[in-house]
Formats: C-alpha cells, sequence, structure tokens
C-alpha cells in the first residue's frame, strides 16, 4: 500500500501549480496529476401536481475517493487543492 502524501505536501504543490499555472504533478508518482472521481447520485422523482410532471430530486450522494489515473493511489486532498471547478 502507498504510504499517504502529507497533506501540506499536496497543498503547497497545487499553490505552486496555480502560481505558475501549470498543471499540478501526483506527490505519489511525480506524474502530471489527472484525477478521477466518481459520485453516485440518488435519485427521486417527485409528482409535482400544479405541473403535472415528475421533478427529479437527488435525495442522497455518495462519493469515492478521488484517484490518481496514472499511479491510482486514493486521497481526498487530491479535490482539495482549490483548481477544481464544480
Amino acid at each position: 500500500m502507498k504510504q499517504r502524501a502529507n497533506e501540506n505536501s499536496i497543498r503547497k504543490e497545487f499553490e505552486k501549480a496555480k502560481t505558475t499555472g501549470r498543471q499540478p504533478t501526483c506527490p505519489y508518482c511525480g506524474v502530471p496529476l489527472e484525477i478521477y472521481y466518481t459520485q453516485y447520485e440518488s435519485i427521486t422523482w417527485k409528482w409535482n401536481t400544479k405541473k403535472k410532471i415528475y421533478e427529479k430530486q437527488i435525495t442522497d450522494i455518495d462519493p469515492e475517493i478521488p484517484v490518481c489515473t496514472s499511479c491510482e493511489t486514493e486521497d481526498w486532498d487530491f479535490i482539495n487543492g482549490g483548481l477544481m471547478k464544480f
């Protein structure tokens, strides 16, 4: 199992990348970081009596841990660096 990177090292790398306008590198493998992230949603379709249609309501979100696509290391800090646009 890969050792967890120091959260500060990930933050520092993301800050350096933001400052220089480049893509961050993975602190585990050193390759430009590409992130794979799966999120499952539970959806309920509720009947709207005024509109006479079903409306989608997201009732639960179950995220998996983000993964570096190069070395397949999982780390929540990959999406906490301020470079994600959700």
